[in-house]
């Protein structure tokens, strides 16, 4: 009898001991991969809740580097545009996310055959924005929001004139760098890239 009892016993607190770890919950910390149920953000696109996410390496992962990507995106658009190297459609491939490039291109299909007064692009204006190049990023502040995503926000110059935008990009860091996830230009409430999906489902 006594031995049941010490057996009950036993069992009981190692129940006891497993309940009490199950309630614990394990925070990310720096050098972790975080995982889509993690994030809390309005850009987050992963399907796959179980899918981890990288975290950007430490010298990706601070204002300064992403405040120099944003002014190496722009040296690539004055590349391209001003210098003639290269092919503008070929920018977003090499600048933008995965997920931008696939919207970007279900958009382009689309306007290929509609009058273009009914485009959503004309003369791809998302990387000039109605300015007139060669432009220049100025006043560059960066929010880092989670391992692989950051808002920066910035005036977009012309350098040859007075004229600028305000400018949003919220980047995600893939593929070994950070890139445009979307942009929002001004005033407007609604991003770029959710402007493109609403284009392309309606």
């Amino acid at each position: 009898m006594m031995k049941k009892t010490y057996l009950l016993v036993t069992v009981m607190l190692l129940l006891m001991a497993c309940t009490g770890n199950a309630s614990h919950t394990t925070q990310p910390t720096e050098g972790t991969a975080l995982t889509a149920a993690s994030i809390d953000h309005d850009h987050s696109l992963a399907a796959d809740t179980s899918e981890a996410i990288p975290v950007a390496p430490a010298d990706e992962w601070t204002e300064d580097a992403v405040a120099q990507r944003v002014k190496y995106i722009y040296d690539q658009v004055n590349r391209t545009l001003v210098d003639g190297e290269g092919n503008y459609f070929d920018l977003d491939k090499k600048l933008c996310t995965r997920d931008w490039n696939e919207v970007y291109d279900k958009v382009n299909k689309k306007d290929a055959n509609l009058p273009a007064e009914k485009r959503f692009f004309l003369e791809d204006m998302h990387w000039t924005i109605g300015l007139t190049e060669p432009l220049e990023p100025r006043n560059i502040t960066v929010v880092l929001l989670t391992g692989d995503m950051a808002d920066a926000t910035f005036e977009l110059h012309e350098k040859n004139s007075d004229f600028w935008m305000q400018v949003k990009l919220n980047l995600y860091y893939e593929d070994g760098a950070w890139r445009i996830h979307d942009m929002l230009v001004g005033d407007a409430d609604v991003g770029m890239w959710q402007a493109m999906t609403n284009f392309v489902e309606k």
